[in-house]
């Protein structure tokens, strides 16, 4: 889904740093941070121990792993690029829990200076949230986009540098989605959309990305690849491989004019990511509540009744244990997105949220 843009850093992720955690009471809540020992009594460095604890928030940030299994089910959302604090407080009191997953989009610029999202990754982590940055590699107002041929070659390396650095400085876990949808034609890094911009370029320059991440021991980053649910045939030749991806996401949206079945729509990313013993998100979810067309009429498919198709949605998740993740796509922009676009989408959401884990529990 084409979004429109955000421009928008310190948590604690201290397990990552091999420190063993002390303990200290805040708000009557215990949390771990750095052992004492850390903050020695020198006179002239005694700002660097508020420093940390202003940096914490006195919140414990969440950490999100692939290979952990018993993870609990992770929720989140898009609220647009405005007021964040405004959106998630409202997507909170209308799912009744707080979001664990925030996505942000940002672009690329011509000129290479686009700054790392520091404030929004501060901003989630304060909110014990995990940030899911979506690295689009375009300059949208211009039309300005590279070739990833280049991108491989490393003709952008000092910009890739540049973030790769930001990142690892921030320390708190972070998801980045570099490219997604690629297997669309609306985005100028598909080959559907720009035939210079094949395949095989894409896998060279995610690869190259991801090892510039890793030369600089950005190890908080773990990467999303994230096709859109249609058209799958040709998954293989956009994937990266295991070892240069962490997560498998998928972008699903029930279309105005093309309403259809959620099960049908998520399957076949997710038996892609099973094949290959990857964990699921399902980095954007959208229902419109309104549809138009033969097939947008309620009689005549059922799938045209957004309370409805978000029961099933969560119905299709409960039978997939590898879909580890949901972020909701809460905005009004083609269609309306958002889960307070009616009471009865809200209900369904809030009621899938409570089935979903009742089921994870029993199992």
């Amino acid at each position: 889904m084409r979004p429109s843009l955000l421009n928008g850093t310190d948590a604690a992720g201290f397990d990552r740093l091999g420190w063993r955690p002390g303990v200290i009471s805040c708000g009557g809540r215990w949390l771990r941070i750095i052992p004492r020992r850390y903050f020695r009594p020198v006179r002239r460095y005694w700002w660097a121990s508020l420093a940390v604890l202003s940096v914490c928030g006195c919140t414990q940030v969440l950490k999100v792993s692939p290979n952990e299994k018993t993870q609990p089910f992770l929720t989140g959302a898009f609220v647009g690029d405005g007021n964040w604090e405004k959106g998630y407080d409202l997507h909170t009191k209308v799912t009744g829990r707080s979001p664990q997953l925030m996505l942000a989009f940002v672009p690329w610029r011509r000129s290479g200076n686009e700054r790392f999202p520091e404030r929004f990754c501060r901003f989630a982590w304060e909110r014990n949230a995990v940030p899911i940055l979506t690295w689009e590699p375009w300059e949208p107002w211009t039309e300005w986009y590279p070739l990833l041929a280049d991108v491989a070659d490393g003709r952008y390396d000092r910009y890739l540098v540049s973030w790769a650095q930001a990142a690892k400085c921030m320390k708190g876990p972070i998801l980045l989605r570099f490219a997604h949808e690629m297997n669309g034609d609306w985005y100028p890094w598909s080959y559907r959309k720009d035939a210079r911009q094949r395949p095989v370029d894409y896998v060279a320059a995610w690869r190259h990305v991801y090892g510039v991440f890793r030369r600089q021991r950005a190890d908080n980053v773990q990467f999303v690849w994230s096709p859109n649910f249609e058209p799958t045939g040709q998954l293989d030749g956009f994937y990266p491989g295991d070892r240069y991806v962490d997560w498998i996401g998928v972008d699903v949206y029930n279309q105005p004019r093309w309403p259809r079945d959620p099960a049908t729509m998520i399957d076949p990313v997710c038996r892609f990511a099973e094949r290959r013993g990857k964990p699921v998100i399902l980095t954007e979810v959208g229902c419109a509540e309104r549809f138009a067309g033969p097939d947008g009429q309620r009689g005549a498919n059922r799938w045209a009744t957004k309370d409805f198709w978000i029961s099933e949605l969560f119905l299709a998740i409960a039978e997939r244990p590898a879909i580890r993740g949901l972020v909701w796509f809460d905005v009004c922009k083609e269609a309306d997105w958002r889960l307070t676009s009616s009471a009865s989408a809200t209900t369904a959401y809030r009621r899938g949220l409570a089935f979903l884990d009742s089921r994870r529990a029993r199992n």
